[in-house]
């Protein structure tokens, strides 16, 4: 966006007329932009994380059935424990974890 650019170079002159102000508009110019924008180069995976966690939270609130995106990593662990996977194939911190709740 070089209309956002153009207003910071134009908006930096006016730091000093208005500190308060002019500080706390670029903070959530950046926040929008880390959210909005997911290949952002600062943090693409917590902005991904982010969006996921809005677009899960926003189906199971207005879904009662939830969603497969939700259903797929249960389905995926439910599955390897119900097959036997050997646990060889399992590391031993993921099987300490999947048996503790399964228990």
């Amino acid at each position: 966006h070089p209309s956002l650019e153009v207003d910071y170079e134009e908006s930096e002159p006016d730091v000093d007329h208005e500190d308060g102000e002019v500080e706390w508009s670029p903070k959530q110019i950046t926040d929008a932009q880390r959210v909005i924008h997911p290949g952002s180069p600062m943090f693409p995976k917590t902005v991904v994380a982010v969006e996921r966690a809005r677009l899960l939270e926003e189906s199971l609130s207005r879904r009662d059935n939830p969603p497969a995106a939700v259903s797929e990593p249960q389905v995926i662990t439910n599955a390897g424990v119900d097959e036997g996977v050997p646990p060889e194939l399992l590391q031993p911190e993921n099987r300490q974890h999947v048996a503790e709740p399964i228990l």
